[in-house]
């Protein structure tokens, strides 16, 4: 997504953040709305399903982005349909607070980061097991990708910016 805002302009980036969002959101949405009873094992493949097309894209030799936008779709798509805030804000604050105050760079060591985390802390927290499986499965193929990913992997620097 980023290489649209970088050379496509604005316009080319908006056009494919709106894609790479909507690419998450849909499924998992659709999914919710004609489901019985959404709460099974398949909620958590649905919610896998987009970021593993967007990483293993056929369409580009199975080499995809990070996923990191359609993961964003996933988790809005779970807050629309009624199953709480708590995965998208937890996925927010996690990306903020490795960007804006405790500095981690690449942002290859950044993703693989906030990935760990997330599921991990999904089990602190009240929330639907089949919920968690899918959050489990995306941070696997998110992990998968980055260990195969060609991607600048220079020494990891860590930098605190919050000071009193």
């Amino acid at each position: 997504m980023f290489d649209a805002f970088h050379y496509g302009g604005f316009q080319a980036g908006v056009f494919v953040l709106i894609g790479d969002l909507a690419k998450g959101f849909l499924p998992v949405w659709l999914y919710l709305l004609q489901s019985l009873d959404p709460l099974n094992y398949g909620l958590g493949l649905v919610m896998a399903a987009p970021i593993l097309g967007h990483d293993f894209s056929i369409f580009t030799h199975f080499r995809g982005g990070k996923g990191i936008t359609t993961t964003f779709g996933v988790l809005a798509a779970l807050w629309a349909g009624g199953l709480g805030f708590w995965p998208l804000g937890t996925f927010a604050v996690l990306f903020l607070l490795f960007k804006c105050i405790i500095l981690v760079s690449p942002n290859y060591y950044l993703t693989i980061l906030v990935y760990l985390l997330f599921p991990a802390i999904s089990f602190l927290e009240p929330i639907d097991s089949y919920i968690q499986y899918g959050l489990v499965l995306i941070s696997v193929v998110v992990v998968c990708r980055m260990a195969l990913s060609k991607e600048v992997k220079d020494r990891l620097e860590v930098k605190l910016v919050w000071k009193h």
